[in-house]
């Protein structure tokens, strides 16, 4: 196996070596650039399922009996998923896209 120092050795294999480097914090670039804008999703269907969340309490404001109860538990699942959402969102931008 060519070690490191014989491989990058003279001015043409230098060349090659900053192309690699550059190539590589391309990539580095592009990838944060793709976990931000998974962030902004993620944080974006959060709020979209808090706002389905509320309508759906208000709509079943005016229900009685077991109805009352089954539609009261999915607005509280889809507005536990939608705190799940924003935790993923935290946790994705603030460990990951903010510390690259």
């Amino acid at each position: 196996m060519v070690k490191f120092e014989e491989r990058f050795w003279d001015v043409k294999s230098f060349d090659e070596l900053r192309k690699y480097c550059r190539q590589s914090n391309d990539f580095c670039k592009d990838v944060c650039g793709i976990l931000h804008s998974r962030s902004k999703l993620e944080q974006t269907y959060a709020e979209n399922l808090s706002q389905l969340a509320l309508k759906a309490s208000k709509c079943g404001k005016d229900l009685v009996g077991t109805l009352k109860s089954a539609w009261t538990k999915m607005a509280a699942e889809i507005e536990n998923e939608a705190e799940l959402h924003k935790y993923v969102t935290f946790i994705q931008y603030n460990y990951s896209v903010n510390k690259v």
